[in-house]
């Protein structure tokens, strides 16, 4: 009896190793099977990748670099970001004047998608008379953004 029991014990243990090995390339592979915090760790690598630049900035923290144009390509999108002389994501040459301002974070930034079909384009597009700038900034929360509009948005004059 014993020594029937030792191969089938055997053969279990080494198809239960097999299962944990598989479940556990999986769960660090596959994005959407894995926990929320190792999400954004695998996210954080793959943006490190990214060509995108920043610029250190005593007041805001850190701007986009300016002048930039970069095609981003990732498994799951493809896109061009741009931005305009000081590093936000605006097309040359940006109006001196602003009837519109969009301040934000990278939702409104436009992040992961051409700068045509940003939100604050769009907008711009439905409004032909209006004149809109986007001062987004990834991360922005309302203290950074209040700084953004401070230094780059009062001298736009938004209505």
């Amino acid at each position: 009896m014993k020594s029937r029991a030792l191969p089938i014990v055997a053969v279990s243990f080494v198809g239960l190793l097999l299962v944990l090995v598989a479940a556990e390339f999986a769960f660090r592979n596959v994005p959407q099977l894995m926990l929320p915090e190792w999400q954004i760790r695998h996210l954080h690598k793959e943006m490190a990748a990214f060509p995108l630049q920043t610029v250190a900035d005593a007041e805001i923290g850190f701007l986009g670099q300016p002048n930039q144009r970069v095609a981003i390509r990732t498994g799951d999108f493809d896109y061009v970001f741009e931005r305009d002389h000081q590093g936000f994501v605006n097309r040359e040459p940006r109006p001196a004047q602003a009837d519109i301002l969009f301040l934000g974070d990278s939702l409104v930034e436009a992040e992961g998608v051409n700068i045509d079909e940003s939100f604050p384009y769009l907008v711009d597009r439905k409004l032909p008379d209006a004149t809109v700038v986007n001062l987004a900034v990834t991360a922005a929360d309302p203290e950074r953004q209040f700084r953004i509009y401070r230094r780059f948005g009062r001298s736009l004059r938004p209505r």
